[in-house]
């Protein structure tokens, strides 16, 4: 009795016994070693310069509000607004205020000194 193997199943031969892999192995054959392989390098994408900088983003200035209650909105003082509207103040004409106009509003110095600096930059 023979003993080898046959697609999975194993036979006797009287002599020796005969152990094989199946045909259809799923152990890769011939594979180089990490070693002996090379990681090829591709070429940066056409979107990017070829030296490797990125390009520059080039940011807007922040808008200014359109409305006195939209931009005293955005400084977290909206409860001035009604004061700027009764006084009919404009964005136009909150721009050239100073610092002494807006206290002749009763505007308190720390609320004062946000609006200024806000309008500066």
């Amino acid at each position: 009795m023979s003993m080898g193997y046959n697609g999975g199943s194993a036979t006797r031969r009287e002599d020796s016994v005969e152990i094989s892999r199946p045909k259809s192995t799923p152990y890769p054959v011939n594979v180089a070693s990490p070693i002996h392989q090379t990681a090829s390098l591709s070429p940066m994408p056409p979107s990017l310069p070829q030296s490797g900088v990125v390009p520059q983003i080039k940011l807007e200035p922040p808008k200014t509000p359109d409305s006195v209650e939209s931009f005293l909105r955005s400084l977290g003082l909206e409860r001035f607004a009604i004061l700027f509207n009764t006084e009919e103040i404009g964005m136009h004409s909150l721009k050239h205020m100073s610092g002494s106009d807006l206290a002749e509003l009763n505007i308190p110095v720390v609320p004062r000194k946000r609006i200024i600096s806000a309008l500066s930059s």
